[in-house]
């Protein structure tokens, strides 16, 4: 990013290339194989029907941990990083179906978390350090930053912004708690280098300044392992 307050750069997407070795190997190995396989395990243990209940477009019960978008961001994550060199059209429908998953299910508020959504609406926002939601959302927005940096693909990108302003809404200027696994700051840094929009960098910036403060709960990890113990 061109920001003067960025003391480090990464390379784009389209500026690396694996030819062989370690890790061009397991690259191949994760475009021939896992992303196919990786659709096909979250169709299999309920991700996709969670947000397809969430969107009102299915029947039945949550199934899975309150983290299950969060699989569905990781994977989408992993089909950006390979769109620069071109998708196996059968992982681009894949990836497609998945978008659309993910469209339908945020709420008309931006809001979007299934398990709360489904499981327990009248706590939006209220388990904070324990819920995933943010931690679901930082991965939201990292899936839809590496779509549209990756694949010139801004549909993701449209429900992260969305999803953002709502964040900016509930949050800006509180102190209500911290999500245990610290993903939202770096993931809403990253969508202002992608959008410009300030709020999202105050935000992030809020955030970091609220850990050591107890704010993140206790999962029995202690407040270390939650990058919690430093005032």
């Amino acid at each position: 990013h061109t920001s003067p307050h960025a003391q480090l750069r990464s390379f784009g997407l389209d500026q690396v290339r694996l030819d062989g070795g370690f890790w061009g190997a397991r690259q191949s190995i994760v475009r021939a194989h896992s992303l196919a396989h990786g659709y096909r395990m979250l169709d299999e243990w309920g991700n996709f029907d969670d947000l397809r209940i969430a969107a009102g477009a299915h029947q039945g019960g949550y199934r899975g941990p309150v983290f299950m978008d969060s699989d569905v961001y990781k994977w989408l994550e992993a089909v950006a990083y390979h769109a620069p060199d071109g998708l196996d059209p059968e992982v681009q429908r894949m990836a497609d179906e998945a978008i659309g998953l993910v469209q339908n299910a945020q709420q008309d508020s931006g809001y979007l978390d299934s398990y709360y959504q489904v499981v327990e609406p009248s706590k939006h926002w209220v388990e904070i350090p324990m819920g995933h939601e943010l931690y679901c959302a930082g991965h939201l927005i990292q899936a839809a930053v590496a779509l549209h940096r990756g694949a010139g693909d801004g549909r993701l990108l449209a429900v992260a912004v969305r999803l953002a302003d709502h964040l900016a809404r509930e949050f800006a200027g509180q102190e209500r708690g911290l999500d245990g696994h610290p993903v939202i700051e770096t993931a809403l840094a990253e969508l202002y280098r992608e959008t410009g929009t300030a709020a999202y960098l105050e935000l992030a910036r809020q955030f970091v300044d609220q850990r050591g403060r107890g704010l993140a709960g206790n999962s029995g990890m202690g407040r270390r392992y939650l990058q919690d113990h430093l005032p």
